[in-house]
């Protein structure tokens, strides 16, 4: 009957009642349940279909689309632009031509390195980053390729470039620190290259001191928009515990049940600080490090370089007294030490 009023064979549509489908077995009890007033859809079914046609991988091929969506996060000084990654990261990213590109190595000559991985968008170095690192990690031929072609060259090249104060975003920082984890992780397995990075390496601690500051800055940015540091929310946790347990004694799990959702949205919150400050904490313990491959530690010139920085004394008043992150006070102070 369906089929016929809607001029369709019964394999051509599936029937939803309820935002549920309906199987065949479903058809005696459908009246009663569902009722005759209920909203029934009848959805014509594309036959033949094939995982080509899916938007996903339509997108993939899409040019302009990446374009889009990479113009789009160069907004996120104004607006929240991780929904915009999340949608990027639903894409297949072995599929897309920028990740073909690169694992191909396709290059035409050395200088063409900045249109395969761009340093010029934080959002771009990172999307490109994230598919070096999976092949860096998978394949060892790669790797060795990467290094002839001075592909690891290149990326020193992009870190000393980078201006620190474009540094002012989650996913800005998250590319930072992603290009300092491959970079170490080169010198670790290569040491001809990074007796060609210590070459540079004046230039490479003042750029350290610079990211430390404005990685400083942005914890101190995120703190004003939340407007209760870690602290304050640890103590309110804490009451909101106490509370919980005296009420606990005296009316048992009713009163137990209505203290859950607030405990937990405090709890919620100090966990997720926690985990962002460790990952923050971890970026400073990370350019310690590389100025210790670099062999800052050994060398008088950068070591004035680094305590001679200009904003030095505003540097250490944020990271000792404003900033709420104990993570990027500790790690700075014991790197510190560790240089002086």
């Amino acid at each position: 009957m369906i089929a016929d009023a809607f001029d369709l064979s019964v394999n051509e549509f599936s029937l939803f009642a309820n935002q549920k489908p309906v199987t065949a077995e479903d058809n005696e009890t459908l009246v009663r349940e569902v009722g005759f007033y209920s909203h029934v859809y009848v959805i014509k079914k594309t036959l033949g279909a094939s995982s080509e046609q899916h938007p996903k991988n339509l997108l993939v091929g899409n040019q302009a689309f990446f374009n889009l969506m990479f113009e789009l996060l160069a907004h996120d000084k104004e607006f929240d632009v991780e929904n915009i990654w999340r949608l990027l990261m639903k894409l297949p990213q072995d599929e897309v031509p920028t990740a073909k590109r690169i694992e191909s190595l396709e290059l035409a000559a050395e200088d063409s390195w900045d249109d395969l991985i761009d340093g010029s968008s934080l959002h771009k170095l990172l999307y490109s980053l994230q598919i070096v690192n999976k092949l860096l990690q998978a394949e060892s031929d790669w790797q060795n390729s990467f290094l002839v072609m001075r592909g690891f060259h290149h990326l020193f090249h992009t870190f000393l470039q980078i201006e620190p104060s474009r540094v002012d975003s989650h996913l800005a920082f998250k590319s930072v620190d992603l290009l300092c984890k491959i970079l170490c992780e080169s010198m670790e397995k290569n040491p001809d290259l990074m007796n060609y990075f210590k070459e540079r390496n004046l230039d490479a601690a003042a750029k350290i001191i610079r990211l430390v500051h404005e990685v400083t800055n942005m914890s101190l940015v995120e703190l004003e928009k939340r407007g209760e540091s870690y602290d304050d929310l640890y103590f309110k946790n804490k009451q909101s515990e106490q509370k919980n347990y005296r009420l606990m004694s005296y009316y048992g799990e009713k009163a137990k049940s209505d203290q859950d959702e607030e405990q937990n949205q405090y709890s919620r919150q100090v966990q997720a600080l926690s985990t962002k400050f460790e990952l923050v904490g971890k970026f400073i313990s990370l350019c310690f490090k590389m100025l210790f491959y670099f062999d800052a530690y050994n060398s008088e010139e950068c070591i004035e370089k680094f305590i001679e920085y200009s904003d030095m004394k505003d540097l250490l008043y944020k990271v000792l007294l404003q900033t709420d992150n104990f993570y990027i006070r500790n790690q700075f102070t014991d790197g510190l030490g560790d240089l002086l």
